[in-house]
């Protein structure tokens, strides 16, 4: 009896554990589908950037392309964050007409191939500031209206669409090819009502994934960037980088390095009210500088002296693109670090020849504390 018992109750087991086996990997075969069905995002690199921007240039199809192409700054082409994936958003800025207008083309790989949008932003006030208040508008590189929004003090509070019918409301508005656009009220679904948009926004698709992310791909943009045109406010950052804070020394036959320490700056905002103080960043740990002993072109030396003063120069045009991205915007420190670094890496090869920064030195050199130019002769030769 207490046999028959036993072998029933393995059975029950048995027929349990057949049951919770079956559920988890039904779980799991449905988790990798969803995975698979993914679209794969990835960063375009600022060389891919020009190239396709180029490309398109060479066979321009839409009102867009005629009228500001011309405009967009491919020298100061960044790459940022984006929530819930490791991949860089590509954002190219456009030349600034006033103060109260921002474009920016983003770029983003999908399954391969290169996504564009124009992103236009409208302050109601005379100037872009943060938190944002006015239109975003999306288009694609053509011109043709893809998303918009409007926001007020950084919320989300209508979403424009293409006008259905000829009527016009008091949410309506127009874009500025001539569309006539219908704003409807949005159901806010960002956290904290603030307003960041997801790449899902841009046309690209709803359903990316890419690298350690989970959730939907956004992209946490700075309202504020770039502001600048028809403002009394000025900002201002340290007193400029002397050369004599670089001590270059030959290290290979045909390559020369300097290590530098605790490079710092400030960035000071000015307007009637006085000076307030926005940002600071001090990296203490050595940088490392190195470029060729010789132009590339030419082949004619470059001495250690002229090594510094070109050093000193790609590192003010570094500070001076910092202070204009953020100089008016309250950002974490790491942001402007970041960008900060981003900036030298790519400045600092078109003014030495293809020189080189490295963050982690490994050369056993003297290493210079940062120097300005207070009180000090900026003459390297």
């Amino acid at each position: 009896m207490i046999t028959n018992k036993l072998k029933k109750g393995n059975g029950i087991k048995r027929i349990v554990l057949f049951i919770l086996t079956l559920a988890l990997t039904n779980c799991q075969h449905e988790e990798n589908m969803t995975e698979q069905s993914k679209s794969s995002i990835q960063t375009v690199s600022i060389t891919e950037a020009k190239s396709f921007l180029t490309r398109s240039q060479n066979s321009p199809s839409g009102k867009l392309y005629r009228s500001q192409l011309e405009n967009f700054e491919l020298d100061k082409i960044v790459q940022e964050k984006m929530i819930n994936t490791d991949q860089l958003l590509t954002v190219i800025p456009v030349k600034r007409i006033n103060a109260a207008q921002f474009d920016r083309v983003l770029l983003l790989k999908i399954d391969n191939v290169i996504k564009s949008v124009v992103y236009k932003m409208y302050s109601d006030g005379p100037q872009i500031t943060s938190p944002f208040s006015g239109k975003i508008l999306i288009y694609d590189l053509d011109g043709n209206f893809i998303n918009g929004f409007h926001l007020e003090n950084g919320r989300a509070t209508l979403q424009y669409i293409k006008k259905s019918s000829k009527s016009i409301t008091s949410k309506s508005s127009s874009d500025e090819y001539g569309g006539e656009l219908e704003g409807v009220t949005v159901i806010n679904r960002y956290k904290n009502n603030r307003f960041i948009p997801e790449i899902a926004d841009f046309g690209w698709g709803d359903n990316l994934g890419g690298g350690n992310g989970g959730g939907d791909v956004s992209w946490e943009q700075d309202p504020g960037a770039g502001n600048s045109g028809g403002s009394d406010l000025e900002t201002t950052e340290d007193l400029p980088p002397s050369c004599q804070s670089f001590n270059f020394s030959k290290t290979a036959s045909l390559w020369q390095t300097a290590l530098v320490k605790n490079i710092s700056f400030n960035i000071i905002l000015l307007d009637e009210t006085g000076v307030t103080f926005m940002h600071s960043a001090k990296f203490v740990q050595p940088i490392s500088f190195g470029m060729p002993t010789n132009h590339a072109v030419g082949g004619a030396p470059i001495s250690s002296g002229a090594a510094a003063e070109l050093s000193a120069q790609a590192l003010q045009t570094t500070i001076r693109e910092v202070v204009a991205k953020y100089g008016r915007v309250k950002v974490s420190e790491m942001i402007v670090e970041q960008y900060f670094k981003e900036r030298l890496l790519y400045n600092y090869p078109l003014f030495t020849s293809g020189g080189r920064v490295n963050w982690t030195t490994t050369e056993n050199l003297p290493v210079t504390d940062y120097q300005t130019t207070f009180m000090l002769p900026d003459d390297c030769e």
